[in-house]
């Protein structure tokens, strides 16, 4: 995956990622052709930004993937594409990706999935009721 920082935003996808869900296997939802998500195969198109992991921690090469498949669950979700009762799902998505192989990543999957349990809530009614503006970008 790649992707650059940017300012308000912090990243924005420089090609297209895509992932398959198992755990979305029979769900449909598609928005403003920056996310597609059809019988589990979530497809994030180039030019897509989001924010990386909330709250207090930070951003490493770990949590850059499953924070980007989070987010663009979350907006799904938060834009009613997604039936609101796929919030469980999109929360175990974000656990499995970051869950590793080390002690690190397993505490690091837990407190993350923790957090979204408790707050993601707010993420997703914020989202809501915030206007939904198409952000374009133009290079030179």
């Amino acid at each position: 995956m790649k992707y650059r920082k940017l300012k308000g935003y912090k990243y924005q996808t420089v090609r297209d990622y895509a992932c398959i869900l198992p755990e979305l296997a029979t769900v449909n939802a598609n928005h403003a052709d920056l996310i597609t998500l059809n019988n589990g195969k979530l497809v994030i198109k180039n030019h897509y930004c989001w924010n990386g992991a909330s709250g207090p921690t930070f951003d490493t090469r770990a949590t850059m993937i499953p924070s980007l498949v989070h987010d663009a669950l979350y907006q799904l979700l938060a834009l009613g594409l997604l039936p609101s009762h796929y919030r469980t799902e999109a929360d175990a998505i974000l656990h499995r990706l970051l869950n590793g192989t080390t002690r690190w990543s397993k505490f690091r999957a837990s407190y993350y999935h923790t957090a979204v349990t408790l707050f993601g809530s707010f993420a997703i009614h914020q989202k809501a009721t915030e206007p939904q503006d198409e952000i374009y970008t133009i290079f030179k």
